[in-house]
């Protein structure tokens, strides 16, 4: 009973800081985030898209590169690997990618 009155003060303190937390935001912010998370997190938008695409790209260039870099025998074998890991970590986080390609294509056009 004792450790259950701990866990409800403890839970309790955590969700009075939230509170304090949320309330601190501008009320601007709160959208932006609101309309954002909706936008890019719905699976029926265009989020998976872009994990679909990118990660796909990703897989495809980093099993290439390791197809030149170790050999077509190794690369063939065991390039799959670190392309399918890098492929996911990327496609996931695709928003980014798009951006550092974007900034990209802008530095090399100056």
């Amino acid at each position: 009973m004792m450790l259950l009155k701990e866990f409800a003060s403890f839970f309790s303190r955590k969700i009075s800081h939230l509170i304090y937390f949320e309330n601190s935001i501008p009320h601007h912010l709160k959208k932006i985030d609101i309309r954002t998370m909706i936008l890019f997190m719905n699976n029926s938008n265009g989020y998976m898209v872009g994990v679909w695409i990118v990660g796909v790209l990703s897989f495809a260039a980093i099993w290439l590169y390791a197809l030149v870099s170790w050999g077509f025998l190794l690369g063939l074998m065991f390039g799959w690997i670190p392309a399918l890991i890098g492929g996911t970590i990327l496609g996931f986080l695709w928003p980014l990618v798009v951006l550092a390609v974007i900034g990209l294509i802008i530095l090399i056009s100056k």
